[in-house]
């Protein structure tokens, strides 16, 4: 039966086709080349040649595939492969109904339709979220056109399920593989069908991950690098980093050599976690194993050691990348920069800074946010100012964090006056605010003495659809409270309430502070008890704060209420708590109170221990 004159319509958008030509037209110049090309080889080549070209164009640029193949059916055949690469393509450009329809043409002509057909189908189901759709055809279709899947089909269909976290269902087709290891014409897992239902408990269960390695062990499958990585990873993002330790040991015992992916997810962890000697010890072992570090290692020990005051530490490190042959990028420039303005070293900053310029790296908006930050956070507003003002000339446009530094930065230098102008420039210039930037202008307004005008902004952002958060309500009522204005604060939080608003456990401190400070016990009873009622539950931290209070105003017996909600919990008691409480009680003259103190804190207070 003849195929000619079988013709695809595929269109793509103009965003698309950019993105999925770019490459292509690298290699095969602009796309009319490649008709060019093409239409040279319809008159004199082979279909195999045909398919060959029509396979290199599929791989960077699948609508111009489709867009030859139609000029294809014109004068020639097509083959099973070119309905295979047609129909890659149709799915790669995210047309499973020309797949489809493709594949059925395929059916109608006659031809036996291999594995790697359908798996065209079921990656482009899968990656649509259809894996139910994908298992139906792969378990049900393909045996009934006489089609085994083969390793590679249930791959995808691992794949598919763990990615829309069905992953338990991945475990039972798995089991059906490991079945099929014993029969005739079945199709046993490989080590990328074990690696991929493994890398699918990662995110949910650890120990199954392990079963499931275990299992594939006993089955005769070997782990490799990749699959040992996976469970390195989840075990640091499980934050169980001697668990990881002991995957790597075991990785080495069985002779599989760690790569730097594994190195970099060990010190990835420890540096996060301050714990960048061990990373630096990590670091050591690989280069000793024969490794080279690559950027990535560099940064990770880098970023580590900056954001734990490791100067010197993080200067040699620099120093031996360097003598290495690796250049900084602005990545490692950034971190290194941060690291001496969290230090204080501006003055080293600068100079690196300027370093970074004459070896041609371009300092971008995060390396400009880093040192208006240091220069805000030591006091010199007016560096700051300046280098902000640089950013346009250098062809770097300012993000919502530089315009948010800057400003913290004026209300923290108590110019109000220079912050309210950049507040009002940046609404006539259309810079879209978050909630964050809010935060800042009304948390300086509060610090300078314009508690009303904080005030007036609050109530305008109430007024309007912006979503306002916890922070901003504390912020203003805070504002209220240490302005000795309690009324207020206190028709503000009523009113909040009333609206069905969800404050945390900060907003609620706050005010049961201000009912201590006043004296008015049975009101802060009262709204701790409603707290509790509107599902807000008091934290370690709420309850030591104020049995502090209670402390600080001499209500003894009514810290000891507290006191008990801290042991009821078994929370622990604060050393600070804990100090306050010996002092007070020392002295005897609350002798009679004790009583209401938990027996278990009785020995740090008759001890003077804290």
């Amino acid at each position: 039966m003849s195929s000619r004159g079988v013709r695809i319509q595929v269109s793509v958008s103009t965003s698309s086709r950019s993105n999925h030509t770019k490459q292509g037209r690298r290699r095969a110049s602009e796309s009319e080349d490649a008709h060019h090309l093409f239409d040279e080889l319809l008159r004199r080549g082979s279909i195999y040649h045909l398919n060959r070209d029509l396979n290199d164009v599929a791989r960077d640029c699948p609508a111009v595939a489709i867009s030859l193949f139609n000029r294809m059916v014109e004068v020639r055949a097509p083959d099973l492969c070119t309905y295979g690469i047609v129909i890659g393509c149709c799915r790669r450009v995210a047309r499973l109904d020309l797949a489809f329809a493709t594949f059925g043409r395929v059916i109608r002509t006659g031809w036996r339709v291999k594995a790697i057909t359908f798996n065209s189908l079921l990656k482009g189901l899968c990656d649509d979220k259809r894996s139910g759709e994908a298992m139906d055809i792969a378990l049900r279709r393909m045996p009934e056109l006489g089609c085994t899947p083969n390793v590679f089909s249930y791959t995808i269909l691992l794949k598919g399920l763990c990615d829309d976290n069905r992953t338990q269902q991945a475990l039972d087709l798995l089991r059906i593989m490991m079945a099929d290891d014993h029969t005739d014409g079945g199709c046993p897992p490989d080590v990328v069908s074990y690696g991929t239902v493994i890398n699918g408990f990662l995110r949910e269960a650890m120990d199954k991950a392990i079963e499931v390695l275990t299992r594939m062990v006993k089955n005769g499958v070997l782990p490799d690098c990749v699959t040992y990585n996976s469970l390195v990873h989840g075990y640091c993002s499980s934050g169980k980093p001697e668990e990881a330790i002991r995957i790597f040991k075991r990785m080495c015992r069985d002779c599989v050599q760690p790569n730097v992916v594994t190195y970099n997810t060990l010190m990835g962890y420890l540096c996060k976690n301050g714990r960048s000697a061990e990373a630096k010890k990590i670091f050591d072992s690989l280069v000793k194993r024969g490794h080279k570090p690559n950027i990535t290692t560099y940064r990770i020990l880098l970023h580590g050691y900056a954001t734990h005051g490791c100067i010197v530490e993080m200067r040699h490190l620099l120093d031996a990348m360097v003598r290495n042959g690796l250049e900084p990028d602005a990545i490692a420039y950034n971190t290194l920069i941060d690291g001496y303005c969290l230090d204080g070293k501006l003055s080293e900053a600068e100079k690196l800074l300027e370093g970074m310029v004459s070896d041609g790296v371009k300092p971008d908006c995060f390396t400009y946010n880093t040192m208006v930050n240091g220069y805000c956070k030591n006091g010199r507003i007016e560096d700051a100012l300046a280098l902000f003002k640089q950013m346009a000339s250098k062809g770097v446009n300012p993000n919502i964090v530089t315009y948010s530094t800057i400003l913290h930065g004026l209300f923290q230098a108590g110019r109000t006056a220079a912050a309210r102008e950049l507040y009002l420039w940046m609404i006539k210039s259309g810079i879209q605010f978050d909630i964050a930037i809010y935060n800042i202008i009304l948390h300086g307004l509060c610090q300078n003495n314009s508690t009303d005008d904080a005030l007036r902004m609050f109530q305008n952002l109430c007024s309007t659809d912006f979503q306002v958060e916890s922070r901003t309500f504390c912020i203003i009522i805070g504002a209220l409270l240490n302005g000795g204005r309690h009324n207020e604060a206190m028709d503000l939080f009523s009113s909040l309430l009333s609206k069905g608003i969800v404050l945390d456990v900060v907003t609620y401190l706050l005010m049961m502070k201000s009912f201590i400070d006043q004296g008015l016990l049975e009101q802060f009873d009262n709204l701790f008890l409603s707290m509790e009622k509107n599902d807000c539950t008091a934290d370690s931290r709420m309850l030591n704060a104020l049995v502090r209070k209670l402390l600080q105003k001499e209500e003894v017996q009514k810290a000891g209420v507290y006191l008990s909600k801290i042991y009821q919990k078994n929370f622990p008691l604060e050393a600070s708590t804990a100090e306050l409480l010996v002092v007070l009680v020392s002295d005897g003259k609350y002798n009679q109170h004790i009583k209401f103190i938990p027996e278990k804190y009785l020995p740090v207070v008759k001890s003077g221990a804290v």
